[in-house]
């Protein structure tokens, strides 16, 4: 049972096309002490088929700062002082963007899409981006993480049939886009969606992976 009941207030219309039913196209800032929203974050000219968000990620070093990825394909950059617009927009990606993280140097953004990369965009250079892992149409990646000393993003994204076991991939952030990863995880369960997560201490390794009927985690050291 929560601690707080967190829910968001009844859309202002009722969007014509509404095929999702949390495509709202709205982020939320709580007071998580009173349970309560305190500012509503929306993209000007919004669309209710596209602006649907997938997640967001605050910065490490800048408390005012976030990152947001969603159906769009594109990283949105907010400052809490404005929530009327996102300061900066990138693009790249060609499908959703289910996770987006910062990499402990504090100005890159990390991000995980359905099209099959992890692309990294700097945070300082509106527009830029500075590497991709992965091969576009292929497998999709779901959720990703970084090392203590962002040396090596992790990924996590789904197996199909007839291909090969890349569900869980290490990258070297400095390698190039033609770069193979630096380490495959074999998961007992090949997942439809799931998370992976780098303990704090940067020691440790933890991957989820759902299914319809299992699921499990694993960790490594």
């Amino acid at each position: 049972k929560p601690c707080l009941p967190f829910a968001s207030p009844p859309p202002t219309h009722t969007p014509p096309h509404h095929h999702h039913q949390s495509c709202d196209a709205n982020i939320f800032e709580w007071d998580v002490e009173r349970g309560k929203w305190k500012a509503r974050f929306r993209a000007p000219n919004y669309d209710f088929n596209t602006d649907e968000y997938m997640s967001v990620a605050p910065s490490h070093t800048t408390s005012h700062v976030f990152a947001s990825g969603g159906v769009d394909g594109k990283v949105k950059l907010w400052d809490v002082r404005d929530p009327s617009r996102p300061t900066h927009v990138y693009h790249g990606h060609e499908q959703d963007i289910d996770d987006v993280a910062w990499m402990p140097n504090g100005f890159t953004i990390g991000t995980a899409s359905n099209d099959g990369t992890s692309r990294l965009f700097d945070s300082r250079a509106p527009g830029c981006e500075m590497a991709r892992f992965g091969a576009v149409d292929g497998s999709s990646r779901c959720s990703l993480d970084f090392s203590k000393s962002g040396r090596l993003l992790f990924n996590l994204g789904e197996q199909g049939e007839g291909q090969e076991d890349d569900s869980l991939l290490a990258w070297d952030t400095l390698g190039g886009p033609s770069t193979p990863p630096a380490w495959r995880g074999e998961l007992s369960h090949q997942p439809l969606q799931g998370s992976v997560g780098v303990q704090c201490e940067g020691r440790a390794l933890a991957a989820t992976a759902l299914r319809t009927t299992t699921g499990g985690y694993q960790v490594w050291s």
